[in-house]
């Protein structure tokens, strides 16, 4: 990425456009403060002052990759989100009755109460699965900013509309709104307001309003040499030409002439201006909540997270087949048998429990590993580019459940076999 120039205001949908390898999913990790590698460098400023711990709390990331827990309902997982990233103060009730304005705006409320579903078992479309997840971000009640990485992707042009129709709905009631899109189609670039132009290797090429039916952008262009043809989709056109490089009419690259144009000139003084601005009229670009990292206590998480996991073993019929209580007074019993054979006879010396412990573990199928790397990759998927203390603390909160699960039947095995 190179220096690139620009603002968010409320009730603005921006999209961040460019080639692929442009930067655009850098970019949006590095304003929503997800990026912890490489060097960055620059200003992210809010109401004209640094943000302090609670930014991301006050922000929402859609990610490309829509990854839910497929045994609960949509309205399970929208309360969910609402009930760990909402402030912990705010009553239940009232969380819940957020959840029911979200559905209704998402228009989910025909499949309110269906069950997401996975690749196992199906479950709701693939533009179903990208309206919940805009949903479980909007259920935490961004109080400054909604980002989304290509919300478009693997969509027809008809769901692709929806989905940027529903964005825009939640831009005019209020919500500021910054999205990649790689390459759209005229009807949904058509409903952006502005547009942040990335160039192969990271450069700027064009920040500001898209205008009627691009005639804002497309005046730009043609003042510097390249004429939008009347038959042509802007979005395409204009990735087309700034991949090339050069303007059609000198030798200049698109980059250069974004840098020394008045454009350009005119957008860093409308930032200095609203720094100005919001420096006198806000005292505290986070006044609405403290400076806290997370909006619950970890005792709270531990509970609903829990309470969650639970269910999910509960309605998974895989897992419950294998864990339940019958099954293993089952393995129990059958192992009873056997218990003459060396390797279950009382446990004397060093070599018997050298052999007898995998022989046991063999037996009983309690091996947690399947659940764990389960886990890691269903954590390393949805929250890679989360801080390492969140990864821990989730992660934990999560595996709470099952470890405690597998623990109390290791033990009540033992306890039957009466071996040891």
């Amino acid at each position: 990425m190179h220096p690139a120039l620009g603002f968010q205001d409320l009730s603005a949908l921006t999209i961040v456009k460019g080639a692929s390898g442009a930067g655009k999913t850098t970019l949006l990790d590095v304003l929503a403060a997800r990026k912890n590698i490489g060097i960055i460098s620059g200003d992210v400023l809010l109401d004209g002052v640094h943000p302090g711990p609670a930014f991301q709390r006050g922000t929402a990331y859609a990610e490309q990759i829509d990854v839910h827990e497929g045994s609960q309902t949509v309205r399970e997982a929208l309360r969910f989100s609402a009930q760990l990233r909402q402030v912990y103060k705010v009553p239940l009730a009232e969380k819940y009755e957020y959840v029911e304005e979200v559905i209704s705006l998402l228009e989910m409320e025909n499949i309110a109460d269906a069950v997401i579903g996975d690749s196992e078992i199906g479950g709701l479309s693939v533009e179903q699965r990208k309206r919940i997840t805009i949903g479980v971000e909007l259920a935490a009640k961004p109080e400054l900013l909604l980002f989304l990485d290509e919300p478009t992707t693997g969509l027809d042009s008809q769901s692709a509309f929806n989905i940027v129709r529903f964005l825009k709905k939640l831009s005019n009631a209020g919500q500021a709104i910054l999205c990649t899109i790689h390459q759209p189609n005229s009807l949904v670039f058509a409903s952006f307001d502005r547009l942040l132009l990335l160039q192969s290797g990271g450069h700027c090429v064009y920040f500001g309003e898209i205008g009627e039916d691009a005639s804002t952008l497309c005046d730009y262009f043609a003042r510097n040499g390249a004429k939008c043809p009347l038959d042509a989709n802007p979005a395409e056109w204009i990735l087309d030409i700034t991949n090339t490089g050069y303007t059609q009419s000198t030798a200049s690259n698109w980059a250069d002439v974004w840098r020394n144009s008045v454009e350009l000139a005119r957008i860093n003084a409308n930032i200095s201006q609203i720094k100005r601005d919001r420096k006198d009229s806000v005292s505290s670009p986070v006044s609405n909540f403290r400076e806290l990292e997370y909006a619950t206590p970890l005792w709270y998480q531990v509970k609903v997270v829990a309470r969650r996991a639970s269910l999910a073993f509960w309605r998974t019929p895989n897992y419950g087949n294998t864990t339940t209580c019958p099954n293993r007074l089952k393995i129990s019993k059958m192992t009873k048998l056997y218990r003459f054979h060396p390797i279950l006879q009382p446990c004397r010396n060093r070599p018997s429990y050298r052999h007898r412990i995998p022989a046991s573990w063999r037996l009983t199928k309690i091996s947690p590993v399947p659940s764990l790397y389960y886990l890691s990759s269903h954590y390393t998927t949805s929250h890679h580019n989360a801080s390492s203390g969140s990864q821990i603390r989730v992660v934990t909160i999560d595996l709470l459940p099952r470890i405690c699960s597998k623990g109390l039947q290791t033990i009540a095995f033992r306890t039957v076999n009466g071996n040891c």
